[in-house]
């Protein structure tokens, strides 16, 4: 019989029923970089509080998939004013683009970078951002109709700097969190939210990069409201700082017959608001995914999640397209309800995990694929909010990080799809999981 493959959890391990507080906060919304020049493997994600980046370093991928030691580090990001980027929920969805693939789509990079005084052969860092019109960082959550996509270079001293303009949908310099009443109407979250972006990936497709994001671009009238409708769309880049303003919408919260998909709404709550968000390819080099029962076909993945991730019912979703990476997708269902295919049902039921969502994919260093993922351990705040509804007490939650193994194969309807790769999956048991710092535990921070 073969040996049961594990959930990993990565984070959080030293965690105890009860906790409200946590001072190593580490990235939700992860995804990896390794690093071409060390071998050393990086967590990025969304900064929770404090100055800049924060992200978890691995000595190597091995370790990362071995679930081993690393360091939580924090890389600091400057506005440029010469102030340090540094307040509550300041970076959503940092992801860090190599110099390598940049060079592969701009020839001329080099030059670029000189032009612009960008550390020569570095990479940029990208995340969504809230900024005042004087550059300054907004308020969360009064700013956040403000947040969107922003580059972040390495300047030639060092230091890591916010490129003031956002890569798309600049906002009109008299603009006003006035002007509109409120995002779904609601009074508490005031601000115009159309074209609100963030979730920066990359994908490279005939020689050219694309930004996949998502985006609020539209509103819907819904349960007798105009609510924002939030997709998944790509962008191609025009530069390394800048993408071109029309978009290519690759996930839609439509279902065929173009009614609103229920998978996608945020309930009354949020009045009934559409949203979709975190979808990532499985890499950013061009190319997709071969199946032995499909010779000569090439399919493309994203994964992301949907509707509000304080709940049960957040989850992993996936969407495939044949022949190319830049065009509409179509969301995997469940071939039993027809509703959009929750991977991680099982896993959250055996495991007690709620708020688990917004995965992404690694691939080893043999080929095999791994899905990245964050989600709540309800054992350490069992009376707390599952249901859907956002808690005010959001920070009293971590979202851990955990890794499952993945196999991509063409499923019993001859679609292609994303399996676990043994279905017996085990956890160590709480008492284990719950061991104070030592080897192979979280470390505590340290600064770059």
């Amino acid at each position: 019989m073969d040996k049961p493959f594990e959930l990993l959890q990565l984070t959080g391990r030293h965690l105890r029923p009860g906790q409200t507080q946590f001072p190593d906060r580490t990235p939700a919304d992860p995804v990896v970089f390794v690093e071409g020049a060390t071998g050393a493997a990086m967590i990025y994600g969304t900064q929770v509080e404090g100055s800049g980046l924060t992200f978890l370093r691995y000595p190597d991928l091995k370790t990362l998939l071995a679930a081993g030691s690393f360091a939580r580090m924090t890389r600091e990001v400057y506005l440029t004013n010469g102030q340090r980027l540094e307040g509550r929920e300041a970076i959503w969805d940092a992801l860090r683009l190599s110099y390598h693939h940049l060079k592969a789509c701009f020839p001329q990079l080099d030059t670029f970078y000189h032009e612009q005084k960008i550390k020569a052969a570095s990479d940029i860092y990208y995340g969504g951002v809230a900024l005042n019109p004087d550059g300054t960082l907004g308020d969360f959550p009064a700013d956040n109709w403000r947040r969107r996509i922003h580059a972040m270079v390495e300047r030639e001293d060092g230091r890591l700097e916010i490129i003031a303009e956002p890569v798309f949908n600049p906002i009109p310099a008299n603009a006003k969190t006035s002007d509109y009443i409120g995002f779904g109407l609601l009074p508490s979250l005031p601000g115009n939210y159309l074209g609100h972006a963030y979730g920066p990936n990359f994908k490279i497709e005939g020689g050219e990069l694309w930004m996949i994001h998502e985006e609020v671009s539209r509103r819907a009238l819904i349960q007798g409201k105009h609510v924002e409708i939030t997709e998944i769309f790509a962008r191609r880049m025009l530069t390394p700082l800048h993408a071109e303003a029309g978009s290519v919408r690759l996930v839609s919260v439509e279902s065929p017959d173009g009614t609103m998909s229920p998978d996608a709404c945020r309930g009354p709550l949020l009045n009934y608001t559409q949203l979709l968000e975190g979808f990532r390819p499985t890499q950013v080099d061009a190319g997709g995914i071969h199946l032995d029962e499909a010779p000569g076909r090439e399919f493309f993945f994203l994964t992301g999640s949907s509707g509000n991730f304080a709940g049960d019912d957040y989850d992993v979703i996936m969407a495939v397209r044949e022949g190319s990476a830049i065009g509409p997708y179509r969301l995997i269902t469940d071939s039993d309800t027809g509703r959009w295919k929750r991977y991680l049902r099982d896993i959250k039921k055996a495991h007690g995990l709620s708020w688990a969502g917004r995965g992404s994919f690694v691939q080893d260093n043999d080929g095999g694929w791994h899905l990245l993922f964050h989600a709540v351990d309800k054992s350490i705040k069992p009376e707390g909010s599952y249901t859907g509804a956002i808690p005010p007490n959001t920070a009293d939650y971590h979202r851990n990080l955990y890794l499952l193994p993945l196999e991509f194969f063409m499923n019993e309807t001859g679609e292609p799809d994303v399996c676990i790769r043994n279905p017996r999956i085990t956890l160590a048991p709480h008492a284990a999981s719950r061991a104070p710092f030592g080897k192979g535990q979280d470390h505590r921070p340290s600064k770059l």
